[in-house]
């Protein structure tokens, strides 16, 4: 299913639970999970690459700020952040804080720098372990390790995985994991997973 066929409505979110550092609430789409192709006829670029804050080269999941600026999913990514808040606030997700406060302390998926003037998918990758993401290279569609990936230096088709929100202190946010690309496209394939 490609991001501009998920019908929100369709999308529900468990109760939250204690995890490592935070709490996290699970989500579902119709009872699976909530896996979607960002587009399957644009590209996208990761400007910086995958890497964590403190650049530790250990780290097996990174973060990966995906470029959506000026593209058709725009406008529905600027709809999944307005509807998962709407979501808690009307399920009482959070309970006892108001609908001002879950606005206020809500970390949108979608960023906006003033600094490259881009609008940025905040998403976050496994490299390594059962759940790493799947690396495929265009057009041959052959399987490739992250290594012999340039990420940075890439176009890529993501698919997502909405895995649900999570909630510490005082911010909160919804978890995107990428799950499986297509790198290196020339963006005139259609590719649906």
């Amino acid at each position: 299913m490609q991001f501009n066929q998920v019908d929100f409505s369709q999308i529900t979110l468990s109760q939250l639970q204690t995890g490592k550092g935070c709490k996290t609430g699970a989500a579902s789409y119709n009872g699976a999970p909530c896996k979607f192709l960002l587009s399957g006829s644009e590209w996208f670029t990761a400007p910086f690459g995958a890497s964590t804050y403190d650049k530790d080269p250990n780290a097996t999941r990174l973060t990966c700020e995906i470029d959506v600026t000026a593209k058709d999913v725009h406008p529905l990514l600027q709809g999944l952040d307005r509807w998962v808040v709407e979501h808690v606030v009307q399920n009482n997700l959070f309970e006892g804080m108001s609908r001002e406060d879950i606005t206020k302390q809500y970390h949108p998926c979608l960023q906006f720098s003033e600094k490259y003037n881009s609008h940025r998918l905040r998403t976050k990758v496994n490299i390594a372990g059962f759940n790493s993401c799947r690396w495929f290279r265009n057009p041959e569609r052959e399987v490739c390790k992250y290594e012999d990936v340039d990420v940075r230096n890439s176009r890529i088709q993501p698919v997502i995985h909405l895995k649900g929100v999570w909630k510490q202190a005082n911010q909160w946010g919804i978890s995107l994991d990428l799950v499986k690309a297509l790198v290196d496209g020339t963006g005139a394939d259609e590719w649906e997973f």
